[in-house]
């Protein structure tokens, strides 16, 4: 076995995983600033690489886990703007569908001025609900199915 030597003032990390066995030098750039920058068995936290729990919650899709999105939440929604999306469930064991808030969902949300549930700007509110549409005039071209059932630029 060879000895560790560390010169005075170095941070040196030694952690022993499972299988796994790094020697992480601070001094040699065992800072990170995402989850995928570190060695494997390790993980990114609070800027710095660190062992995995081996269990869910970690980044780490482990055995018997589908997914793993960092946490033990099984989010309610989508983020804004997303009409439907796939999160990871608390186990870890499955992904679930639900739906999120987007312009155009006919309720008007912290994100926008105004949503009359469609996402032109036919009605009352414009395409990306920050305003006001510019209603709409039959013959003008523009078919507005909210309001015509036809527009041939005829009146």
């Amino acid at each position: 076995m060879t000895p560790l030597r560390v010169a005075p003032g170095s941070v040196v990390w030694i952690v022993v995983l499972s299988s796994c066995t790094f020697t992480l030098d601070l001094d040699e750039g065992a800072l990170c600033d995402g989850a995928n920058q570190c060695p494997s068995c390790y993980r990114c936290i609070d800027g710095h690489c660190a062992e995995s729990s081996g269990g869910c919650g970690d980044f780490v899709v482990d055995g018997g886990e589908v997914c793993d999105d960092g946490n033990n939440v099984t989010e309610a929604e989508c983020p804004y703007g997303t009409p439907t999306c796939e999160i990871c469930a608390a186990d870890c064991r499955e992904t679930v569908t639900v739906s999120g808030r987007y312009c155009g969902d006919g309720t008007n949300d912290p994100e926008e001025s105004c949503d009359d549930g469609y996402n032109d700007s036919c009605g009352t509110c414009n395409a990306d609900c920050s305003g006001a549409g510019d209603s709409y005039t039959c013959g003008d071209g523009d078919l507005c199915p909210e309001f015509e059932a036809c527009d041939d630029e005829y009146n």
